[in-house]
């Protein structure tokens, strides 16, 4: 039996399914009227708003992993690496420049090349990750393609990461040398990164200290392992592993600067030069690989463009750091500040990208091949 809305004079009858009779006066009519005209229109905004919400997070998630960053595969965790893309992920980055990298193990960065008699290490921070430009393109991949192609049956492991400093190279040398039983190792620093160093700023996830005797130790914060529900959600949506990839790194800056302890000092309160803190952030280097060949991949400074002008940076700092190390026995320096500068002149600036200001931040595929031919350089030596 359906509704029946009955009209008379004073007021008006609702009898719901012959059974159940609401009567009212005209006023109460308008009322429950508009009261559902409202609650109608307040549910249907409400939904509407809604999906417009969803829509635009559907479309920032599209973007992110077309264009900006997207993650895909699992996170792995150790004490000594701390959480590392696993084997098989992927990530395609677009923030400054636009690269997809692959890794082909635990933290390692795929390359052209797999299988070879020997094994030489890269370690290092951004530069070396090399996000910014595609697999091929980084300056390992390069390297090893060269030493290939001249007959050298090498394989480049490339382990760098983003963030780290010399000190996380000198914590993870025991780890390298027993996972890897490397032939030489590559280390590529940049002046800023022995700096950090020498100042007792946080690395990755390790520190320098000295003691009350006054020794200079490594204080090594393990990574907590966030393989987690959260994570795991993170990586299936970019928006999410975005966002909590830029937390963390406006978070680590955050805590670059050193814990209180009473067991240690820190430079800032400690009465030693950087200078003699840095000669001995070399010799612990050195001694951390012991008799391995280093080959250290020194990033110089990159000249600048200012109305249409080349400014050439000071290399003041560079070179004192490039002496430094060379005078260190098994120590090798590839230094492509000379190719840099003849590219920045023959306007094909090794720095930059089209979606950054151009000839700043990280080197591009330009940057990336120059290093790469000075490194297969010096390792080709090596190993003959």
């Amino acid at each position: 039996m359906q509704n029946v809305l009955q009209n008379f004079s004073g007021g008006w009858k609702l009898q719901v399914r012959g059974k159940l009779t609401i009567r009212s006066d005209d006023a109460d009519k308008l009322t429950l009227i508009n009261r559902m005209k409202m609650a109608f229109s307040g549910s249907t905004y409400r939904f509407r708003a809604a999906c417009w919400c969803l829509a635009v997070l559907v479309l920032i998630e599209i973007l992110l992993r077309g264009t900006t960053f997207w993650f895909n595969g699992k996170y792995a965790y150790t004490i000594e690496m701390g959480s590392r893309p696993a084997q098989g992920s992927r990530v395609l980055y677009g923030q400054e420049g636009f690269g997809i990298t692959h890794y082909s193990g635990f933290g390692e960065i795929a390359t052209p090349y797999a299988g070879g008699s020997n094994n030489i290490v890269v370690m290092g921070n951004s530069y070396a990750e090399g996000l910014n430009v595609n697999d091929t393109d980084k300056f390992v991949s390069v390297a090893e393609t060269i030493l290939r192609r001249d007959g050298f049956d090498v394989d480049l492991r490339n382990i760098g990461r983003s963030g780290q400093t010399i000190v996380d190279q000198i914590y993870l040398a025991p780890y390298v040398i027993e996972q890897y039983h490397p032939l030489i190792v590559v280390i590529q620093a940049t002046v800023r990164a022995f700096e950090r160093t020498a100042e007792f700023v946080k690395g990755d996830s390790n520190q320098l200290v000295i003691s009350n005797d006054g020794r200079i130790l490594v204080r090594h914060q393990p990574e907590p392992d966030r393989d987690n529900a959260v994570r795991a959600i993170g990586e299936f949506f970019s928006i999410l592993d975005y966002g909590r990839t830029r937390f963390k790194q406006i978070r680590s800056q955050a805590l670059k600067s050193p814990g209180q302890n009473p067991d240690y000092a820190v430079a800032s309160v400690y009465p030693v030069s950087k200078d003699i803190v840095m000669h001995k952030v070399l010799n612990k280097l050195r001694e951390a690989f012991g008799s391995l060949d280093l080959v250290i991949v020194l990033i110089p400074p990159i000249p600048e463009v200012h109305n249409n002008r080349l400014t050439e940076p000071d290399f003041t700092q560079y070179q004192m750091i490039k002496q430094d190390l060379e005078s260190i026995p098994n120590v090798h320096v590839v230094d492509p500040s000379a190719e840099f500068l003849i590219s920045f002149r023959n306007h094909r600036p090794p720095s930059g990208f089209l979606n950054t200001i151009p000839g700043t931040g990280h080197v591009n595929a330009v940057g990336h091949q120059i290093i790469g031919e000075n490194l297969a350089k010096i390792l080709e030596r090596l190993i003959k």
